[in-house]
């Protein structure tokens, strides 16, 4: 399905699709395939690239290696021309993350991770070359943006209007802080002056229908304590991921990082965008096989410290 997703992501981009295209994003220059917004198919991506990746460093067979190879290659790809920085910030990171926890550690692997990462950077290349330097351009706004918005001195676009939309929402948070203003009514409670409007999103009829943050549309959407406890699952299977993989070998080792790097990925995308229907099941799948990978390994260990124990006692007896 991701190679269908991305091909036709590629399609679109070179104005090749055959669906009809979403009319608030015709004249967007990043791609959405079917998921009516480029932030929303970006995270998507930061999902599929990184599970592609995890399985790619697992397969043995070589046609299976070729196939999950031209599989992430597709999927960079699409990513780049989706356009949003928060899926390249969360592909980064998850990236780093396997390269330390995974690939260093394991020399069998070099090969076949380097030959893919030198790919993704001569696509990269060529694809920036062929675009007048385009992408480069966005890939250094994430940098000169972020420290832009942490000196409070946004002056790119979307780097402003962001630090303007979470500065505008904070106070929100207080005022809707135990059941929230309701699931999608951001729109009807975030308010800004007319000037304001035109300073920061370039109109004055600009709606405001999201945070662009993930946590702090939870939180003022359907309230705090909802934030509190969506982080604490997160924080337990993570937990439970973390434990569990200290005590398993060979290439579950690794599928459980790959699960960890790709919950990472996302939860670091999730800052800058929002959970949606077409996207949010994959993540929380995740989550899922993730918690279901780590349980058996976590109750094998317990079971054998209360046999330990057991042991122990009848011996001290």
């Amino acid at each position: 399905m991701s190679i269908f997703v991305s091909i036709y992501g590629i399609l679109q981009h070179y104005s090749l699709d055959f669906f009809p295209r979403n009319s608030a994003m015709r004249y967007y220059s990043g791609t959405y395939t079917f998921f009516d917004n480029p932030n929303f198919f970006g995270s998507y991506l930061v999902l599929v690239l990184l599970l592609s990746l995890t399985i790619y460093l697992t397969v043995e067979k070589k046609k299976a290696v070729s196939l999950y190879f031209l599989t992430a290659s597709l999927v960079f790809i699409s990513l780049i021309f989706s356009s949003t920085r928060s899926a390249y910030l969360g592909v980064f990171f998850g990236t780093v993350f396997l390269t330390v926890f995974v690939v260093l550690k394991r020399k069998y692997l070099w090969k076949r991770w380097v030959s893919l990462l030198l790919t993704f950077g001569l696509l990269l290349f060529a694809i920036n070359l062929t675009e007048n330097g385009f992408y480069f351009q966005r890939i250094n706004s994430v940098v000169t943006d972020s420290m832009s918005v942490a000196t409070e001195q946004a002056t790119g676009h979307e780097g402003s209007s962001r630090f303007f939309i979470w500065k505008k929402s904070l106070p929100l948070v207080k005022d809707y802080f135990w059941i929230g203003s309701g699931p999608d009514t951001f729109e009807f409670i975030f308010k800004a002056s007319p000037k304001e409007m035109l300073e920061f999103l370039g109109s004055t009829d600009t709606k405001v229908d999201k945070a662009h943050n993930e946590y702090l549309q939870i939180a003022i959407t359907l309230g705090t304590p909802v934030l509190v406890i969506y982080l604490l699952l997160i924080f337990v299977v993570l937990r439970k991921a973390f434990l569990a993989v200290k005590k398993v070998q060979g290439n579950e080792k690794i599928i459980i990082y790959g699960l960890i790097a790709t919950i990472f990925g996302y939860l670091i995308q999730a800052f800058f965008n929002i959970s949606t229907v077409p996207v949010a099941p994959i993540f929380w799948s995740v989550l899922g096989i993730s918690l279901a990978k780590s349980s058996p390994y976590l109750q094998k260990s317990n079971n054998q410290i209360r046999t330990e124990k057991r042991e122990d006692t009848i011996k001290s007896a």
